[in-house]
This record gives structure tokens, C-alpha cells and sequence, in this order.
């Protein structure tokens, strides 16, 4: 059983969200949701990864696989090609189809996030 208490007064017909789960760039995310409280999720991040064709999203996680491993070995090393990351980070940004305003890019903003400290 779960408690929740408004901390200001809630107008009446006022629909009420709440995440049952974190939210994840991965459409396991879904899965979960429908095994452990069968639910459907029809936000707009669940409704992307339903959405788009598994060889987009193979595309995209294989690109930031591929990103991670450029800035691990340019962390490591101090050699590295943050051209070519940016580039690989580039073609991950065109396997969204709808504008990041509409859904949120997770994997994107951890790449993002990887990236900044690289310039730390």
C-alpha cells in the first residue's frame, strides 16, 4: 500500500500521474510495467519505443555502444577521435523521429552527460 499526500489542494476531475517505475530508453521499461501491474504505459517515451522499428532502436543503442567505447578509450588513453564521437552522436540524434519537446531522448542525455565530462 502506498500513501500520498497532496501538498496543495487538487481541483476536482484533476487526473493524477504517477511513475511506477523510472523511466527508461528501452522497451523493457514496457514489459515490466504490463508483467508487474498490468498496465499499459501510453506516455510519449512508451509510445515512441512501441512505435519504432527494433532495426532503428538496434541502430541507436548499437551507435551509443559505440559512442561510449570512443570516450572511454579518449578518457583512458588521452588519444582519441571527439570528432568522430560527435559524429556517431549526430547519427544517434536522427534515429528520434519526433522532436526531443515531444520525447524525451533519454539515451541522448546520457551520452550528453558522458561527453560533458570529457571536457571536465
Amino acid at each position: 500500500m502506498m500513501l500520498v499526500r497532496a501538498t496543495r489542494s487538487i481541483p476536482v476531475d484533476l487526473e493524477i500521474t504517477w511513475w511506477y517505475a523510472l523511466p527508461a530508453d528501452d522497451i523493457r521499461h514496457q514489459d515490466s510495467l504490463c508483467k508487474t501491474w498490468d498496465f499499459s504505459c501510453r506516455c510519449a517515451l512508451c509510445l515512441d519505443q512501441q512505435n519504432t522499428p527494433s532495426n532503428v532502436l538496434d541502430r541507436r543503442n548499437a551507435l551509443c555502444r559505440e559512442f561510449c567505447r570512443l570516450i572511454n578509450m579518449l578518457k583512458r588513453t588521452g588519444n582519441g577521435d571527439i570528432e568522430n564521437a560527435e559524429r556517431v552522436f549526430a547519427a544517434a540524434v536522427v534515429t528520434y523521429p519526433w522532436p526531443a519537446g515531444e520525447v524525451p531522448r533519454l539515451s541522448l542525455w546520457k551520452l550528453q552527460f558522458i561527453m560533458a565530462g570529457v571536457f571536465v
